[in-house]
């Protein structure tokens, strides 16, 4: 047994078999197709393996990406397409890749994993649920009343990729997109596992928006994979979108970020449910991510209690220190104080008024 390590480019092959054969069987090239972002020769780094007398037959992948957070960059690391043949499984395999990508990760500068799965496997180290999110449920009666003259939508071409990537760089939270990747939805038109449709908001003939739509024609309620653009474009957008793709109701995801829409939703009441962010997050290097994010801290409170504010770890125990509140907590427990969660109270004091950091929505990068 060889491993674990990076895959070879001749090795490639198997590897998309074993892809294929664990998550979609009978479908082959269907795993390479949807995550090209992954599944490629200059990735092939990060696709970490135990290969068996040629053939590859465990694997953990990863892609590592910066990301934006209100101003601030920090390294992620987004893991996924874990998967092992049944025959090799509790060998321990998964584990010793997923430890190899976490020490990978880690030379690599990154700060945190975002983990598409739930296993125990990424949960033994501290991975854990975070995020504060709110899913809207919008329907016809809604969509309608929000019309506006001017708008229209239309099929994203080559040309309005700038104004995108500008809306898209709009966003509080997001991923630093290396141009491949947008490249790689308009090649593959796949997201989030499944065949999308990028549509385009235009008003008066300007882009001012855009949606990432699942691609169906039987299904009258979808979600949107990613959306950005102007508030009052978006929603006047979305009478037009169910028109076109025969909905009766569309689901969006709104971040941290999103407050101006999320308070024209409640303003109309729209069905707003609070929920965790999708995947779960693995904190990998606690003092670099805190010192990136510090700007976030001072710019929420004023300079003598910034100052007085200190997030520190050491031997496993991560404390949050401000001039009235104290916290000690574990690994998952830091996660969450950084990110939030919606089934937990804000922090104390001072700590509540800076805490918590936005957090990442995939979109287009999930694997």
């Amino acid at each position: 047994m060889d491993g674990p390590r990076s895959v070879c480019i001749d090795e490639m092959a198997s590897l998309a078999k074993l892809a294929d054969t664990v998550f979609m069987k009978g479908r082959e090239g269907a795993m390479f197709g949807h995550f090209p972002g992954l599944f490629n020769a200059g990735n092939a780094r990060n696709c970490l393996v135990f290969v068996d007398k040629g053939r590859v037959v465990s694997h953990v992948g990863m892609t590592q990406r910066w990301a934006c957070i209100e101003g601030c960059t920090v390294r992620v690391a987004c893991v996924g397409a874990v998967c092992t043949y049944d025959e090799y499984r509790g060998q321990g395999l998964a584990t010793q890749l997923f430890e190899a990508a976490r020490e990978q990760a880690v030379v690599d500068g990154v700060d945190f994993m975002l983990i598409s799965g739930d296993r125990t496997l990424y949960r033994r180290p501290g991975a854990t649920d975070v995020g504060v999110d709110w899913t809207a449920r919008i329907g016809r009666a809604h969509a309608d009343g929000w019309r506006l003259p001017g708008i229209e939508i239309d099929a994203f071409r080559r040309e309005d990729f700038g104004a995108c990537r500008a809306l898209h760089e709009q966003r509080a939270a997001r991923f630093v997109r290396p141009l491949d990747d947008w490249l790689n939805l308009l090649a593959f038109s796949r997201a989030d596992c499944r065949e999308v449709r990028m549509i385009v908001v235009r008003r008066h003939g300007v882009v001012c928006g855009y949606f990432v739509i699942p691609e169906t024609t039987i299904e009258t309620v979808t979600d949107a994979v990613e959306f950005a653009g102007e508030p009052f474009a978006l929603m006047a957008a979305l009478g037009p979108l169910m028109d076109n793709r025969g909905l009766r109701e569309i689901i969006l995801r709104l971040q941290q970020g999103d407050a101006v829409l999320r308070g024209m939703f409640e303003r109309d009441g729209v069905s707003l449910e609070r929920e965790k962010t999708g995947g779960i997050l693995l904190l990998l290097n606690f003092a670099q991510l805190v010192a990136r994010l510090r700007p976030i801290i001072e710019a929420r409170t004023n300079a003598d209690k910034a100052e007085r504010i200190v997030l520190s770890e050491n031997d496993g125990v991560f404390r949050f220190q401000s001039p009235d509140a104290e916290l000690a907590t574990d690994r998952p427990g830091a996660a969450r104080a950084l990110f939030g969660h919606p089934d937990e109270a804000s922090l104390p004091g001072t700590l509540g008024t800076v805490l918590p950091f936005p957090t990442l929505w995939y979109g287009i990068n999930y694997i």
